[in-house]
């Protein structure tokens, strides 16, 4: 969600992260800071910090919910590929089974993030 980024950049970093195998990946969408020139590009909103899931506005090529949905085509390649699942199961699985009032309530968010399998 950077201002000049494509779809081929998004893809090429996908290509990254995959190749550096993280445990874990986070995406966060460009937010300007007060004063910045991007701030008063979009006419210096004082409520885009209480969204912060949402990408405030279409800086470059892609509209916000293309946006959306490359994160979450991003975050469904990513922690639905079977090497992850694995390899997750392996390092936290007896913690999740151990505490799994806590684990419920995170998969449930997390399959909605995911959206329809």
């Amino acid at each position: 969600g950077n201002p000049t980024e494509t779809r081929e950049d998004i893809e090429k970093t996908f290509q990254m992260v995959k190749s550096i195998n993280p445990d874990m990946i986070q995406i966060a969408f460009f937010t300007p800071y007060p004063g910045s020139p991007y701030f008063e590009k979009i006419g210096g909103e004082n409520d885009i910090f209480s969204r912060h899931e949402l990408p405030p506005k279409k800086f470059g090529e892609l509209e916000v919910d293309e946006l959306l949905e490359e994160r979450r085509r991003f975050y469904r390649k990513f922690y639905l590929d079977l090497k992850f699942i694995f390899s997750f199961l392996r390092k936290e699985g007896i913690s999740y089974v151990l505490n799994a009032d806590h684990f419920f309530p995170v998969l449930r968010k997390t399959l909605k993030l995911l959206g329809p399998i």
